[in-house]
């Protein structure tokens, strides 16, 4: 009987185990067309990045820092609006990630709060399973005093 109560608990535990995993592995699944996703928008994101990079040092190197500064407000016009696109460009792309990581946000926190109730599941499996190991200590013991107790009296019937 033992033994099938403890293949029973193998068995239990196992199943929680795969519940588990299955339940990762759906997180992760829905997950998987934003990383898609990204792949594709990831040259627009590294283009428009370099271009901001190279306008904003284009304007700082049009800029002379001397007495007697002259400057061709033109350009630095020019070079500003330059600027402004590739932001407005930077902001637009943005805009199109916000509602995907708000989204995966929320994923990421129901993900947490699963993890989290699983630990509490496993701590409860090894409590219950040192409770177990401990009963069986104790029947053990009682058993073998049992046995015992009939040998040395053997006119008592069981």
């Amino acid at each position: 009987m033992s033994d099938l109560h403890a293949s029973v608990q193998r068995k239990r535990i196992e199943l929680g185990s795969l519940q588990r995993t299955i339940t990762l592995s759906t997180i992760l699944k829905a997950q998987m067309w934003s990383l898609e996703d990204w792949s594709t928008l990831e040259g627009d994101y590294s283009h428009s990045l370099s271009e901001t990079i190279q306008a904003l040092s284009n304007v700082s190197t049009r800029l002379p820092f001397s007495s007697n500064i002259k400057v061709d407000i033109g350009d630095v016009g020019e070079a500003l609006n330059s600027a402004v696109k590739v932001m407005e460009t930077i902001l637009l792309h943005i805009q199109n990630f916000v509602p995907k990581a708000e989204e995966i946000e929320k994923l990421i926190s129901e993900l947490a709060r699963v993890i989290g109730g699983q630990r509490v599941e496993i701590q409860e499996c090894g409590d219950l399973l040192s409770q177990t190991y401990a009963l069986q200590v104790e029947e053990c013991s009682l058993r073998s005093q049992l046995i015992q107790f009939h040998r040395s009296c053997p006119d008592i019937k069981q």
